[in-house]
């Protein structure tokens, strides 16, 4: 994704895709969370996040001991998991957003 219109807040980041980080931008808009993967990535791909469809958000550890990581959670039980600059950052616009 080259420009997208109201963007709120974005950033590099990383998303796991099983095993696999996919490196790429996560832009938050009024309404979702979306992830575009770089085209040079083996799993390229896009994701978009409703906000209304994030139960929560907390943070994790990448290698077990890097504080960079945040993992979203869905209503549905799904955990989407992604390496961020300025995590907290990121959650408190995301919550912002949410209400």
């Amino acid at each position: 994704m080259d420009k997208i219109d109201g963007v709120v807040y974005e950033g590099a980041a990383n998303h796991f895709v099983g095993a696999e980080s996919v490196g790429g931008k996560l832009y938050l808009m009024q309404d979702r969370l979306v992830f575009a993967s770089h085209k040079l990535n083996v799993q390229t791909h896009s994701l978009e996040i409703p906000l209304r469809d994030i139960a929560d958000i907390s943070f994790s550890k990448t290698l077990g001991f890097v504080p960079n990581g945040m993992v979203v959670t869905l209503a549905s039980g799904a955990r989407e998991k992604f390496v961020v600059n300025k995590r907290q950052v990121w959650v408190d616009k995301i919550n912002a957003l949410r209400g």
